[in-house]
């Protein structure tokens, strides 16, 4: 990947992008060693991609732009979606080597809607890591950031509500604000209700319904082109929280 590809990136311009807090000849380093592409939407990313050839290392994959998830499959069909990843989110492809530890990547990276992808290359990663501390901290941050991102759906999709896992979606979309024309209250939808459905551990006609009856209820407005505003956030907010009285599983509808 060339510099000047990583000065017009979105990725290292982010507030939350590690490339941002390098100096300069660092970045230059890991951009000769690491790799971008693109991915369609609803491409998977295969491995023989994720590399040059010449090593058999797993790279850390910085999401430049797009939206995509990781995504698994159950032996009867039923896909999960596990992980949304947004713009400056970094996904960890290497295997531990602590021998306390050695869990690897599962899922396929797939893309949400058009999507860049740069394949950092660890190695390089790690020695400017070591030798950069506002880069190894910029790197803990994000790391620790995701994983509280990913402890909070555990707790979505466990014991929440459709209209409480909904109303937590929304907040997470706005709270991220990945995309670079994001307000506060203006929530862009980077998938569809199947896909929503499929990460909220739903079925797509009661993602529907959740819809409806936060819109109905004068919360959010009903989405339009892949987009919403949240009107009334506190209320989101006590909801997402399990303030309010649940309703019957009938009505509710899991």
């Amino acid at each position: 990947m060339s510099e000047d590809r990583c000065d017009g990136c979105q990725f290292s311009r982010s507030d939350r992008g590690i490339c941002n807090v390098m100096e300069r000849m660092d970045r230059k380093k890991l951009s000769r060693r690491s790799r971008s592409f693109s991915l369609e939407k609803g491409e998977i990313l295969r491995d023989d991609r994720l590399n040059d050839g010449r090593s058999n290392e797993r790279p850390v994959l910085a999401v430049c732009n797009g939206a995509a998830a990781v995504q698994t499959w159950l032996s009867d069909g039923r896909r999960s979606l596990s992980q949304l990843l947004l713009q400056a989110d970094l996904v960890e492809l290497r295997r531990t080597h602590h021998p306390f530890t050695h869990h690897p990547f599962l899922g396929e990276i797939f893309a949400l809607r058009p999507t860049t992808i740069c394949a950092l290359h660890g190695e390089t990663l790690n020695e400017i890591r070591s030798t950069d501390r506002s880069v190894g901290r910029a790197y803990d941050a994000q790391v620790a950031e995701q994983t509280h991102i990913l402890r909070d759906h555990c707790v979505n999709i466990g014991k929440k509500t459709p209209a409480e896992r909904l109303a937590s979606f929304l907040l997470e979309l706005s709270d991220r604000g990945a995309q670079p024309e994001a307000t506060p209250d203006k929530v862009h939808l980077p998938m569809t209700h199947s896909d929503i459905a499929d990460y909220l551990a739903l079925q797509p006609e009661t993602v529907s319904r959740a819809f409806s009856r936060l819109v109905e209820e004068g919360l959010i407005t009903r989405p339009v082109r892949n987009a919403t505003r949240l009107l009334d956030r506190a209320e989101l907010l006590r909801i997402a929280g399990g303030g309010r009285p649940r309703r019957s599983v009938a009505s509710d509808g899991r």
